[in-house]
């Protein structure tokens, strides 16, 4: 993804955010950080796992926004900042390949030597035992 890309997305997202300021006093601090993760957060993170190779500069623009919306909240609260939401995401497409609930494209993107049943590191007398319980 180019530049173009990022720059959009942060546009977006300001715009998105804009609007939320307008609307603002009408929200308490729960009610507003719920619309937030709602209508800015959300087009912040679409396709939040391609951002492994993005530039740091594009994903500083994307951190600005959410950086933004902290200094608006009248009570500072703890939100996840998105290199960690990127990195929960990543971890969560790793388990869900690892435990073979990946979908579609998905499950192609899964090593594969993790496919085969005898790259297993167990013992012989373990091996032995697991082929014995399913061949029945």
């Amino acid at each position: 993804m180019g530049k173009a890309y990022y720059n959009n997305a942060a546009s977006e997202a300001r715009m998105r955010m804009g609007a939320l300021k307008r609307i603002q006093h009408y929200f308490n601090d729960k009610g507003l950080t719920t619309a937030y993760k709602a209508f800015v957060r959300s087009r912040l993170e679409y396709g939040n796992l391609v951002y492994w190779s993005a530039a740091d500069t594009h994903l500083k623009k994307l951190d600005r926004v959410q950086m933004s919306f902290s200094k608006t909240l009248e009570k500072p609260s703890w939100i996840p900042t998105l290199e960690e939401r990127r990195k929960a995401a990543a971890v969560g497409l790793t388990c869900k390949l690892l435990d073979n609930k990946g979908r579609g494209q998905l499950q192609s993107l899964k090593p594969t030597f993790l496919n085969d049943e005898n790259n297993v590191r167990r013992s012989k007398r373990l091996n032995s035992l697991a082929k014995h319980k399913y061949s029945k």
